[in-house]
């Protein structure tokens, strides 16, 4: 395995959820990057866990990269916890995706490891210094507990912000349903964009680094169950969520000047652009088009937005589509969920939810006509 070292992104080759070697691979990232692993200290481990998914469907931050990273944290006497707040809007639905996604299984290979779900935490109010969206913002309580936090995200598309990973992992700190009641609050892309950064400006400090888990990442139709998995097959690491997620736009074939989290960071001052690509190849991912259309513009953005739907024949009438819905959108009738177009804020929540890959999107004739020619 060779490391290649970049100004504040460091990407390593890494094709296998094998432990030994993922933990190999950290070793190499941090020697780079020049940060040091603590000691006796309490450090949440932050990894991706949207809902209820097994590891092979890709949707999560897989069990190995997690395990790696804990064995390193124990070996230097550390207390760790992992922990998150998945989408789903049913009692217990974060325990359930904690457990399906394999994490839970930890607390048994790991005496000592606390495998919790954020709602089970009481939540904080953290005041925001300079906000655009939020003056304050509430999360899971071990954020003012804990002396560290590691950030796990995977690397994913995603239909409303095109792109989500180090920056938008973070969003899992928000505990249960205030994530969408936050999604109603900034229900365009520019302010839920800018509503991620109120959100990491008032945590960053306690981030130790993020480590993106890219070995197998989701293109398409992600972030839910519904993307298509692809070997990109890198591990990639910075102490900046922002310069790493523009790091991995650009490594995977993305302008990372059209993901509005990318640019707003840098422009608010929570995050670097200087960086450099790795020297390996890494496959060019495709990612969705609705949210940023040039010449189109945001001003008929209404016009080219998919629109999700359901397929009646896959449907099992769960309701988690209305009830995740922020802005109760969506009616169940005869057993099928029913969208208000009209009170439709577009941000896919039902789609990524949904766990029996029921919705689908249905793209505009006028999106359709702008692919074509424009090649995307």
């Amino acid at each position: 395995m060779i490391a290649e070292k970049t100004k504040n992104v460091f990407f390593i080759r890494e094709t296998t959820y094998n432990i030994d070697n993922i933990k190999e691979s950290i070793l190499k990232l941090i020697d780079l990057a020049d940060i040091s692993l603590p000691h006796n200290s309490y450090v949440l481990i932050k990894p991706n866990v949207l809902g209820a998914y097994t590891p092979d469907k890709n949707v999560t931050t897989n069990p190995n990269v997690v395990a790696a990273v804990a064995e390193l944290l124990i070996d230097n006497g550390n207390r760790v916890v992992i922990g998150d707040s998945s989408g789903m809007p049913v009692k217990d639905g974060t325990k359930k995706a904690l457990f399906d996604s394999g994490l839970k299984k930890l607390e048994e290979k790991y005496p000592g490891i606390k495998v919790i779900p954020f709602e089970e935490v009481p939540a904080v109010s953290l005041r925001v210094e300079n906000p655009y969206v939020l003056d304050e913002v509430k999360v899971t309580g071990l954020i003012t507990e804990v002396d560290y936090i590691i950030n796990l995200p995977k690397l994913k598309a995603h239909q409303l912000t095109r792109y989500t990973g180090a920056v938008k992992n973070f969003y899992g700190c928000i505990p249960g349903g205030l994530k969408q009641q936050y999604h109603a609050m900034a229900s365009k892309p520019l302010d839920f964009s800018n509503l991620l950064l109120d959100l990491y400006s008032v945590i960053r400090d306690k981030v130790l680094f993020s480590l993106m888990d890219a070995i197998v990442s989701l293109e398409g139709h992600g972030p839910g169950p519904t993307g298509t998995p692809a070997n990109t097959g890198f591990l990639a690491l910075s102490s900046d969520a922002v310069a790493l997620d523009i790091a991995c736009c650009r490594a995977t074939g993305m302008d990372p000047e059209t993901i509005m989290v990318n640019k707003l960071g840098v422009a608010r001052n929570l995050g670097s652009n200087s960086f450099d690509l790795p020297d390996f190849t890494v496959p060019v991912m495709q990612y969705p088009v609705s949210s940023r259309l040039g010449w189109l513009g945001i001003s008929v953005s209404r016009l080219v937005r998919t629109k999700p739907y359901v397929k009646a024949n896959v449907c099992k009438s769960c309701s988690y589509c209305a009830r995740v819905c922020p802005v109760s959108c969506i009616t169940m009738k005869d057993g099928l969920p029913y969208w208000d177009y009209k009170k439709c804020i577009y941000c896919y929540c039902c789609h990524e939810n949904c766990p029996h890959k029921a919705i689908d999107l249905k793209e505009p004739l006028v999106l359709k006509l702008y692919k074509i020619f424009s090649g995307r």
